[in-house]
């Protein structure tokens, strides 16, 4: 996660990665979404939206036919 701190109001960029870790921590019960939100600087609603982006490509892998 970076933030220039010349510019007080850009956006905080986190990888794909560490979003993938902070929803693994959230579905094993480590962690709360309220909590995570917290810890990143970003809206509740933004990490509702990494956890069911994750568990809609998670689904989608396990299809016998993936839509293309």
């Amino acid at each position: 996660m970076t933030k220039d701190k010349n510019y007080p109001h850009q956006p905080i960029r986190i990888s794909a990665n560490r979003k993938c870790d902070v929803v693994l921590q959230i579905l094993k019960g480590n962690s709360t979404i309220e909590s995570s939100a917290t810890d990143y600087g970003v809206e509740k609603e933004q990490v509702q939206k990494w956890v069911r982006t994750f568990l809609d490509a998670g689904r989608e892998s396990l299809r016998t036919r993936p839509r293309a």
